[in-house]
């Protein structure tokens, strides 16, 4: 048996051992390399290529691929955004794909498409800043409210609540107070969404949606509680609270990426369950993506049942 003083593996078995050590972290760079290369010169140009081939608002494996690949989208789809000679629908596809990215030069590219004189690209922009979800973003949609006419600020508003947090409580209750009819509602779910980021998340930071109606007899209920809300709203009482039972009655999870559509709904959703039945009928018969939806009770009539 080999002594503590065997010699035999002696300074050129090192050497030897060394070079072979060296020559395997040598392949392994060549390989890690290759990899990385053909990363950034084949598989992401290629799936950057492939950005619009999926349509605005209904993403799939494309979208989501590109929007983790985070920063290295970024400045491809900031120049899509920028091109005013690219079709709409591009340059409205890869706003929405940047809003789901998080990087510091999403923000204030969704600022510069708020002011944009297409509606359409400004409509994407407030969605991108509810889908971005930064309470900075709140700034940007407080500025563009008086540029915009009552429907686009029924949008804007909806946004605000998607944002905003306790630190603009005061200033949408104030928003609520000053206005009347369907905006003193919104401002006020809105502010109640603020309220809510400050007592209701869930585990993983999110806002739960109201609990659904279990039958009917719930569903009757639960309206006439919104019901005796949107008349408090409606006399001016108690914006703050009424706000906040507002919000927690009638919050609703969204399933899909289309966030213009998504806040839209939703201002079919704070009229309360009857009214959600309601939109069962626009989501089947769906209107144009510039059209204004009403912010009013569906008549009995033309429920979906």
């Amino acid at each position: 048996m080999a002594s503590l003083h065997d010699q035999s593996f002696n300074r050129e078995a090192w050497v030897r051992l060394g070079l072979v050590a060296v020559a395997v972290l040598g392949v392994g760079g060549l390989i890690f390399g290759s990899v990385v290369a053909h990363r950034r010169l084949v598989e992401v140009p290629r799936l950057l290529e492939a950005r619009h081939s999926e349509p605005v608002g209904n993403p799939g494996r494309v979208t989501t691929q590109i929007a983790q690949l985070g920063a290295e989208a970024v400045e491809t789809l900031t120049d899509d955004v920028r091109d005013t000679k690219r079709p709409a629908s591009e340059r409205r596809k890869s706003l929405e794909v940047l809003s789901g990215i998080d990087d510091a030069r999403v923000l204030p590219l969704l600022g510069e498409a708020l002011q944009s004189e297409d509606v359409g690209l400004r409509l994407a922009a407030v969605a991108g800043v509810a889908r971005h979800g930064k309470p900075a973003g709140a700034e940007l949609l407080w500025a563009l409210l008086p540029k915009v006419d009552e429907w686009q600020r029924q949008r804007v508003i909806i946004a605000l609540g998607l944002v905003a947090t306790g630190d603009h409580v005061a200033k949408l209750v104030a928003s609520a107070a000053a206005t009347s009819g369907d905006e003193r509602v919104l401002f006020a779910w809105a502010a109640g969404q603020a309220q809510r980021r400050s007592t209701d998340l869930d585990q993983i930071g999110r806002l739960p949606p109201a609990p659904p109606p279990q039958d009917d007899d719930d569903e009757r209920r639960i309206q006439a509680e919104v019901d005796a809300v949107l008349a408090s709203l409606a006399a001016g009482e108690a914006l703050a609270e009424n706000g906040l039972k507002l919000a927690r009655l009638t919050a609703i999870e969204f399933g899909t990426w289309d966030q213009a559509h998504q806040i839209s709904y939703q201002t079919i959703a704070v009229r309360g369950p009857m009214a959600l039945r309601g939109g069962a009928r626009i989501e089947r018969d769906r209107p144009s993506e510039l059209q204004g939806l009403e912010l009013k009770r569906v008549p009995a009539s033309s429920r979906v049942e």
